[in-house]
């Protein structure tokens, strides 16, 4: 599938889950849109953290907007801290799950998508489709 089409398609998928209200609580609209399984992709770093999309892409509702999480971090429309931040305020609301491990690693699940963030560092942080979790990558 070229990415002409396969991003055609994530922004009617995003807008799909906006207008449905599938986002409620998910301050940025992020959204998961599957691709190809096995792929991992960098997608965004920073003195701090590395960010990658397991098996499809992310996408964001910016100012009415639907733009990949990778252009939105780029371009600085949205940041990893308010990301973050939004997870661990949705959590605290009880609009999404966490789950804590031993090791210091949390993980968020969204409707579509979980937001794992290894050993609490910020450093590696993963956004996987729900048929995954942090034991696909604790290895």
């Amino acid at each position: 599938m070229n990415k002409a089409l396969l991003k055609i398609i994530a922004l009617l998928l995003c807008t799909a889950f906006v207008l449905c209200g599938c986002a409620k609580g998910n301050e940025y609209g992020l959204s998961f849109v599957a691709g190809e399984r096995d792929a991992t992709n960098y997608i965004y770093f920073d003195d701090d953290s590395v960010v990658y999309v397991v098996g499809g892409i992310m996408m964001a509702e910016i100012d009415g907007e639907s733009i990949s999480l990778q252009s939105a971090l780029t371009e600085s429309k949205v940041t990893l801290a308010e990301i973050l931040e939004s997870a661990k305020a949705d959590a605290e609301e009880e609009i999404i799950s966490v789950k804590n491990y031993d090791d210091g690693s949390v993980e968020y699940t969204y409707d579509n998508f979980r937001l794992l963030i290894l050993n609490t560092t910020d450093r590696y942080i993963y956004f996987i489709p729900l048929e995954l979790n942090y034991y696909s990558f604790a290895g």
